[in-house]
């Protein structure tokens, strides 16, 4: 069950501009401490929007990736300065490079998971309000597609239910029964979804869309409490750059593995890094410990 938290409630543009920061340096930088602390954030943020059974869930895919992931690397990238074995074909296994397959994973697994919480807070009403001025047809598009993924889905499922009741669903029957099943509900549910859309067009074109210039109402407004979080989480990400671009923060997986060690510049660059990530808990806090002091006073 997707649960409504504080960080959700601030303006479209607060949210857009803290995904991208936390997003855009998880997948530049690798080093060690700033993956920990975002695939850390990320995947309690999943707990807190989707439930700890959702994550669960999500880890079964996530964790098998990236053991292959990282197998994968070692196999065909031999470069490193410390091998580990050899194979039958002469090539070596390095510590590098399994060093950087299992990163390189991490930082997969992280950035699946912001994009998770991304699809939560970042609803399709306000993406059209972010960007339906720059270029309406492509926020409409964009606002429809995220639309209607979860509406196909949802519409197979109830086929599928619906003919599972009279025999004929898609885990009834032999391979060949189940394979023919399948594919009705599939046929099924492609013929409703382009009866949809010439619905919806003709809906739209009878509403007059396209007609003059499109005009847009929200019930956003950005206010101080948007401003100040959006000046935190720009200050946070520009001193963690500041740390990485002067040399504080680094890692390096060949030829050798070198990363930067504890010090007073890594720290306060991961700090900051984490008072970013970790933004959206805070205010979850922030709204668990008001709503709690109003039931004492009550």
């Amino acid at each position: 069950m997707i649960m409504k938290d504080a960080f959700s409630g601030l303006h479209p543009a607060v949210s857009f501009c803290f995904f991208a920061a936390v997003i855009t340096l998880t997948m530049l930088y690798m080093h060690p401490a700033l993956l920990a602390v975002s695939i850390i954030a990320s995947a309690s943020y999943v707990c807190i929007l989707k439930g700890a059974r959702h994550f669960l869930k999500t880890l079964l895919y996530l964790v098998p990736f990236a053991l292959l992931m990282s197998l994968i690397n070692a196999l065909f990238d031999h470069a490193g300065v410390t091998p580990l074995f050899y194979l039958s074909n002469g090539n070596a296994i390095t510590m590098e490079a399994l060093t950087f397959g299992f990163f390189a994973s991490l930082m997969f697994c992280a950035v699946m998971l912001w994009f998770a919480c991304f699809n939560v807070i970042m609803t399709s009403d306000k993406l059209l309000l972010l960007f339906g001025r720059l270029s309406p047809a492509v926020s409409l598009l964009i606002s429809m597609s995220l639309r209607f993924v979860p509406r196909f889905g949802q519409k197979i499922r109830s086929i599928d239910a619906a003919r599972t009741q009279i025999g004929m669903g898609s885990a009834q029957g032999g391979f060949f029964r189940r394979l023919k099943n399948s594919m009705s509900v599939l046929s099924v549910t492609l013929t409703w979804a382009l009866e949809s859309s010439v619905t919806a067009s003709n809906s739209m074109k009878s509403r007059g869309y396209g007609a003059a210039r499109r005009t847009s109402f929200s019930v956003y407004r950005f206010d101080a409490r948007d401003a100040l979080t959006l000046a935190a989480c720009f200050i946070a990400a520009g001193v963690t750059v500041a740390c990485i671009l002067s040399g504080g923060i680094y890692a390096r997986y060949y030829p050798s593995i070198i990363v930067s060690g504890f010090g007073a510049v890594p720290a306060f660059g991961t700090a900051a890094f984490s008072l970013l990530c970790f933004a959206p808990h805070l205010f979850d806090a922030k709204e668990a410990l008001v709503w709690r002091r109003l039931r004492s006073v009550i």
